[in-house]
């Protein structure tokens, strides 16, 4: 093959592994039903028994819920990938959502993450090994809930969760592409009436932040935040005491 085209040929490849259908993809969970919510931590973490299951966390400004227990009417959601998972489990009360991170060969990068008011979740692989976890509330409602509530954490297989948030009113974002030469994925934010801000939002996955560039856009309505992420380590999960 000549250097033309080997150069054409190399461009179409990075062409298509930029493109969307290369570096974005649902992350499909297991929905556990009880039965399989208390053999999980029975055989992950030696409990006596399945359920309830109480967990000690390090010290943190957030109150935690310190007893969980299955509740047939949510949804309990796990995603594999290895050594590792990822695990939602909706508060007590039915408000909120917090997302456990296990590591079974490193226990101590186990983290416990809360959202508030965030029922439905969704995970996206994006490059780099970048998961982007979308949280809702659609599935839950209480009085001065809005509707169009999106929340996006980023972390990775390995638990490298970032410290900021995306916090979307009544708008959304989606991926746009990846420059590896900046070590950076760019979303683009999508507002009603078919308003888009292409490549507004960044996430520098070298360093683990989120940054905006949002600018001065006719006909949008809408907000975005960049929130702080509320977690801290998990210590120890056990046997709650009837």
């Amino acid at each position: 093959m000549n250097r033309k085209y080997y150069r054409l040929f190399a461009t179409i490849f990075l062409i298509l592994i930029e493109s969307k259908a290369f570096c974005q993809a649902t992350v499909q969970p297991t929905i556990l039903t009880k039965t399989q919510w208390s053999a999980y931590f029975t055989k992950h973490f030696n409990v006596t028994s399945g359920e309830p299951i109480k967990t000690e966390v390090s010290p943190s400004t957030i109150p935690f819920p310190s007893v969980w227990q299955y509740a047939p009417t949510n949804k309990y959601r796990l995603y594999s990938f290895g050594n590792t998972d990822y695990m939602a489990l909706p508060s007590n009360n039915g408000i909120g959502t917090y997302l456990f991170f296990f590591d079974y060969t490193q226990p101590e990068k186990d983290f416990i993450e809360m959202n508030f008011v965030a029922d439905s979740i969704v995970c996206q692989q994006l490059p780099k090994g970048i998961l982007m976890f979308k949280l809702t509330n659609d599935e839950f409602k209480m009085p001065g809930d809005g509707n169009n509530f999106n929340r996006y954490i980023f972390s990775t297989k390995d638990g490298h969760i970032a410290s900021k948030a995306v916090v979307a009113h009544g708008c959304s974002i989606s991926y746009n592409s990846i420059d590896t030469l900046h070590s950076v994925i760019y979303f683009n934010i999508q507002y009603p009436n078919r308003v888009t801000c292409p490549k507004c939002m960044r996430f520098d996955y070298k360093n683990n932040m989120v940054l905006s560039d949002i600018g001065n856009i006719e006909g949008r309505t809408g907000t975005i935040q960049v929130d702080d992420v509320h977690w801290c380590r998990l210590k120890k999960i056990e046997t709650a005491v009837n």
